[in-house]
């Protein structure tokens, strides 16, 4: 996406974001998952196993990883011209982990009477979807010195664990290519000055996992 203003960062209001990779179709969805990101899980009394299947328990799909990242300015002795910088992160370590589980109180269509009320309070063979693993992320810092020429370069890096239920389906193949499909968001950005005198830039926001496919 090339290289992101850091101003554009710092102007970011309170419930706004600076989106990355994620295709403008796909942004109203996830800022609606994004606002509900603290929503209290609840769940219903369940009485009997089928098929010796664990039940599927209270997890919540959570398709965001979040980050932190703080990256210093290059030291320089005569000081240093507004910076921009890079993002990216590396989601090979990120696998797919099929959970066959047993959903509580679900709704099914009663065979007898296709067109009438659901049978409810079902539990229902499904497949739980996880994301394991880790992503890492880097956050380059590009300056240009007051004294001098070329661009002065530094990056920092942080590694992220990533535990995420991402879907309940009933396919058996439903793992994403996590190496091609996950976006991410910035919802904040800030300066500071580290103890060499340099500025640094500490900026927040999410990796957005893919659903099933």
């Amino acid at each position: 996406m090339g290289l992101i203003k850091i101003n554009d960062l710092l102007n970011l209001k309170e419930g706004e974001v600076y989106w990355g990779n994620v295709p403008e179709k796909e942004r109203p969805r996830i800022l609606e998952a994004y606002k509900n990101y603290n929503a209290e899980a609840t769940t219903g009394d369940v009485s009997i196993e089928q098929a010796n299947l664990p039940l599927c328990g209270p997890d919540l799909c959570n398709p965001f990883v979040p980050f932190c990242l703080t990256a210093s300015a290059p030291l320089s002795a005569c000081g240093i011209q507004p910076f921009d910088f890079n993002f990216g992160f590396d989601s090979c370590c990120v696998q797919c982990v099929v959970e066959p589980c047993l959903l509580p109180n679900a709704s099914v269509t009663n065979p007898c009477d296709p067109a009438g009320p659901p049978i409810s309070g079902c539990e229902v063979a499904v497949n739980r979807v996880r994301a394991v693993g880790s992503i890492r992320a880097t956050a380059g810092i590009f300056s240009t010195p007051n004294c001098g020429g070329g661009t002065m370069t530094s990056v920092a890096d942080e590694t992220f664990c990533v535990n995420n239920v991402i879907c309940f389906t009933c396919e058996e193949n439903p793992c994403p290519d996590f190496c091609t499909s996950i976006g991410f968001f910035f919802t904040s950005a800030f300066l500071t000055t580290n103890p060499c005198g340099s500025p640094q830039a500490t900026i927040t926001g999410f990796l957005v996992l893919p659903s099933c496919v």
